[in-house]
């Protein structure tokens, strides 16, 4: 590992080692931010945080800058190079219709020889689906090919990426899914799928016709789950469902060829839960990523997938992270962080497997500044194996006995792994060590173990987060008289819990965008999205049916609990929070009031629940870590 990465440490962006980086390094935005790297290899454009400032940027590899533009009024989420001279960011911005407040996607380019930024928008007024899928891509005409809603049909709109400007191109329906296409607009094939009939087809366009590759009747959910379209266009990459219903996670990948035959396994090695698909910015599928602590990927294309086979070898504890490609798949753009190791850009030669850093995310935080994360495995009381992530300050070692936070994650279909956190490197940098324990209801670890956190709130979810705890006191890592606990989202709700269930163990409680009564969390839900909503189904069955099991969901509701806690509680929360409403933290502020216990509600201003803010982000960061401090800090 040491002998690979030090023949890759000449960066375009300046360095500076500090023994302990100043919190504000971790809890802004990351100095580079999201990246990609042109067809031609030639130039990348990433996301950067200047000053106050935010903005999207275009360079030579070598960091000489080509142009860019001030992206202040989209929060940016990820870029891409759709043409050579085009790069693209998707982003969203929060909007309100009534009083319903929703984070609307959109997608801008940046004309790199106009130096000019502009949206990517329709005539109808829409804006293009999924943060800027494209459908196909003309890079001859800097034509793009997206999908977008126009009352509730899913359309094709044909966009001039010099300016803009787009027009309908194809009409879709209510029913209509996805869309598959060639570099010229030339449509290929849709997919339909009507979810209250049970019908599902999959058609091939043949002049003015639909001509059916697949269809199903009286089927109970979706047959097929279609992830693009292989490189020569003449076959569709689609996953079965091999048992229960989280086909995202346990999946066998096959192809369907035109006449509907269904080809044999793709994607075969090893027995690897498929986290993700990898696919060109068009969406025609390259590869997948199998779920790790450590991911590990499979390619179609040989040199590729030997290439960063090798890497993903060579640099065993590390994340490797695969971002972009050029479009010969020549060059491939890596993301590695990990212990001793600040989280920064590679560009991979494939041929040679010269491997060369780009760039720091954060120039401020040297590899030195990094401690050492490693994964552990412990017995929850029930017996069930779980693994968890432990991070520690830089320059401590696994045997010194710390002051320990613990930081569930969030989801709670999700899992923390190996890769740099801003948030739990943050933390470690002022001297605690960090616990991720990826508790039962986690993703990752397959989905029986997914399932097994259903209706578990509370319960043995919890209990897995609390036996964590007990291992590393147990050990003599964590001191046990100076633990806090900390999270976001469910991990804000975690946080909770853990003060109402085990009210003894924590010194205090920093929860984030917290549910914290799941009976009024669940009828907020149905008020949003109607009551017969796909997301109103799926926390019936993750959470609980209030209909079913409403006494469970009083219990499991830390506001219902307040007079249980003994810690103080920090209460942090976005106003703008479209997922978790801020109200749950009014809700919970005023149960502990009433219960004459310790609390504050820091209000994050202009906020959505996934902290895109850089100022309310290192509020956040700030805060909880000046309260940490307080309780159980030197």
């Amino acid at each position: 590992m040491k002998n690979l990465l030090c023949g890759a440490l000449a960066t375009a962006f300046v360095s500076y080692a500090h023994a302990a980086p100043p919190l504000e390094v971790y809890g802004t935005l990351p100095e580079v931010g999201q990246m990609a790297i042109s067809p031609s290899g030639s130039k990348m454009v990433y996301l950067t945080r200047r000053g106050e400032d935010d903005y999207m940027l275009v360079s030579e590899l070598n960091g000489n800058l080509i142009g860019g533009a001030n992206a202040n009024r989209v929060k940016a989420r990820a870029v891409g190079f759709p043409t050579e001279d085009i790069a693209t960011a998707s982003a969203s911005t929060t909007a309100q219709v009534a009083w319903i407040k929703y984070e609307q996607g959109k997608t801008v380019a940046y004309n790199i020889d106009k130096n000019k930024l502009h949206s990517l928008e329709m005539n109808e007024g829409s804006f293009p689906q999924a943060y800027g899928s494209f459908v196909a891509i003309d890079r001859d005409n800097n034509i793009g090919y997206m999908t977008g809603f126009d009352d509730g049909a899913l359309n094709v709109y044909k966009v001039n990426l010099e300016n803009g400007r787009g027009s309908k191109h194809a009409n879709g329906t209510t029913l209509t899914s996805e869309w598959f296409m060639e570099s010229d607009g030339t449509i290929i094939a849709r997919e339909d799928y009507d979810r209250e009939k049970g019908i599902y087809k999959l058609r091939a366009k043949e002049g003015r016709d639909w001509r059916p590759i697949v269809e199903k009747f009286d089927v109970e959910r979706r047959p097929y789950n279609i992830y693009g379209m292989t490189p020569d266009n003449k076959r569709f990459v689609v996953g079965e469902t091999v048992s229960g219903e989280a086909g995202f996670e346990v999946v066998q990948v096959k192809t369907i060829d035109f006449d509907g035959t269904v080809g044999e396994r793709i994607f075969t090695r090893g027995d690897g839960l498929i986290g993700g698909f990898i696919r060109s910015q068009d969406s025609t599928v390259i590869g997948v990523r199998y779920e790790g602590l450590t991911p590990t990927y499979e390619f179609l294309d040989q040199n590729l997938d030997s290439a960063i086979g090798k890497v993903v070898d060579d640099l065993t504890g590390l994340y490797v992270s695969v971002r972009d490609f050029t479009a010969d798949y020549s060059k491939a753009l890596l993301h590695i962080s990990g212990s001793g190791l600040s989280p920064s850009y590679f560009l991979l030669d494939v041929a040679s497997g010269n491997l060369s850093r780009l760039s720091q995310q954060y120039p401020a935080i040297s590899d030195a500044d990094v401690g050492e994360k490693i994964s552990i495995e412990y017995k929850a009381r029930d017996g069930l194996p779980i693994s968890a992530i432990v991070t520690l300050p830089a320059g401590k070692s696994f045997g010194d006995k710390l002051p320990l936070v613990v930081l569930p994650h969030g989801g709670p279909a999700a899992y923390d792994n190996l890769s740099f956190d801003w948030m739990a490197n943050g933390i470690a940098s002022r001297g605690y060590m960090v616990l991720q324990p990826n508790f039962r209801g986690s993703t990752g670890f397959g989905e029986e173990f997914t399932r097994a956190g259903d209706q578990e709130w509370g319960k043995s979810m919890q209990h897995d987060v609390t036996d964590g705890v007990q291992k590393l006191i147990k050990t003599g890592w964590a001191d046990p008289d100076r633990i806090c606990i900390m999270g976001h989202s469910y991990g804000g709700y975690a946080a909770l819990a853990g003060g109402a269930y085990t009210p003894d163990l924590y010194k205090c409680i920093v929860a984030g965008a917290p549910v914290s009564d799941l009976v009024k969390m669940s009828n907020w839900e149905k008020s949003e999205t109607g009551r017969n909503s796909e997301v109103v189904k799926y926390w019936a069955k993750v959470m609980g049916d209030v209909k079913e099991v409403k006494d469970y969901l009083v219990e499991a509701s830390p506001a219902k609990q307040a007079e249980n806690f003994t810690a103080p509680v920090l209460l942090i929360h976005g106003v703008d929070d479209t997922v978790v409403p801020f109200e749950q933290s009014r809700i919970m502020e005023s149960a502990l009031k009433k219960a004459n216990k310790s609390v504050r509600v820091v209000k994050l201003k202009n906020e959505d629940h996934w902290l895109s803010v850089s100022e309310s982000r290192l509020k956040m960061l700030t805060e909880a870590v000046n309260f940490i401090d307080e309780h159980i800090g030197e």
